[in-house]
């Protein structure tokens, strides 16, 4: 019996470390791409408590280039992604319903592609995002 009961405690200890817990990484990249789940939450920050944005600068899909101090003054949605990223697919077209029904109010969305090359970035945004 005290054999079956270390064989199965060694079971479940392996296996515990082969899960990725309640904030996910990619299991399939040891956790390299640093993918953590969300909660569901939304979490308000005092104006007092806001702190300035960092300095973001970039290329963009397109060629051009983009500097984060250039949408100061409006609210925006900073958004890290890439192609090969499944929730950054489901989340996509959230996204862009969102985008579309709040960019009158002034409202900015700025996409931050994660080690995609060029070519893949915009076949992912061709038809998904304006």
């Amino acid at each position: 019996m005290r054999r079956l009961l270390v064989g199965v405690t060694a079971i479940v200890l392996l296996l515990s470390g082969c899960s990725t817990g309640r904030d996910a990484t990619d299991p399939n990249a040891g956790g390299g791409n640093r993918f953590v789940a969300g909660d569901g939450r939304t979490v308000v920050y005092a104006r007092a408590d806001r702190k300035p944005a960092p300095a973001v600068q970039g290329s963009t899909v397109d060629g051009g280039s983009f500097d984060l101090a250039s949408v100061r003054g409006h609210v925006v949605v900073l958004n890290f992604w890439a192609s090969w990223c499944a929730p950054c697919r489901l989340e996509a077209a959230d996204l862009e319903a969102v985008h579309l029904s709040t960019k009158d109010s002034g409202v900015r969305f700025v996409g931050v592609d994660s080690r995609d090359e060029r070519d893949a970035a915009k076949a992912f945004v061709a038809g998904r995002v304006t």
